[in-house]
């Protein structure tokens, strides 16, 4: 892995809050299109119920982005914690790339994101 031998932990923690934010607004408009397609199809109602667990999940994830962010914000400025053991089995180079700062490149559609 290139990149920085350090990351700020207060970086980090805010940059995980952003993903965690970021990943329950997907998971909520999911939830709301797979409703919809699940109530228009008139399928069975069983059915519907568990596709709500994902505001379950959706829910779980907005509040871990407010505690992560708010931790981020309590965490010195001079804590660092190493990059390479805190990221070394991420294969998400975008995920990297933002949790680090480092550059990457864009992935195109439908493209596998490796690190």
């Amino acid at each position: 892995m290139s990149g920085p031998a350090t990351i700020p932990l207060p970086d980090l923690l805010s940059q995980v809050g952003r993903e965690f934010d970021e990943l329950a607004r997907e998971v909520e408009q999911l939830q709301e299109t797979l409703s919809d397609v699940l109530l228009g199809a008139g399928l069975d109602p069983e059915l519907l119920h568990k596709a709500q667990a994902l505001d379950h999940v959706f829910q779980h994830m907005a509040q871990l982005a407010v505690i992560v962010s708010r931790a981020s914000q309590q965490t010195s400025s001079d804590w660092h914690v190493p990059a390479e053991p805190v990221l070394r089995d991420v294969s998400l180079s975008g995920l990297v790339g933002r949790l680090t700062g480092a550059p990457v490149e864009a992935v195109a559609a439908g493209d596998i994101d490796l690190f």
